[in-house]
């Protein structure tokens, strides 16, 4: 975790838990979310420097982010799942399939962006 003012940028804290490339992260000023390429997706708070979510997607973690309130989390995955975790609960509230289009991404995989004001 990384703090900065006009005058300087700090290293404040490291999170060391993902094992593969980190390829995603969110984080407001208690919370850091980060998905990697294995699939893990793991939710610290920066007070105590404590894993408080850790889930394993079964495929890459492609995007994720934590809404304002602090109460829910998001991810997509690389088969094109949508997941919402409800976070006072410790636990997975809705899981979406995102509809395939005629775009193909790099990996060759066919899916539609989803587009949301989530944060």
């Amino acid at each position: 975790v990384w703090r900065w003012t006009s005058a300087s940028l700090r290293n404040e804290e490291t999170f060391d838990d993902l094992q593969q490339p980190v390829t995603c992260a969110s984080a407001d000023e208690n919370l850091v979310l980060a998905g990697a390429s294995d699939g893990q997706m793991v939710l610290w708070d920066i007070r105590s420097g404590e894993p408080v979510l850790e889930r394993e997607l079964g495929c890459e973690v492609l995007a994720c982010d934590l809404n304002l309130g602090k109460t829910s989390a998001v991810a997509l995955d690389a088969t094109g799942v949508v997941r919402f975790w409800d976070l006072r609960r410790n636990c997975e509230s809705v899981r979406l399939p995102v509809i395939p289009s005629t775009a193909t991404s790099e990996r060759g995989t066919s899916m539609s962006s989803l587009l949301t004001d989530f944060g």
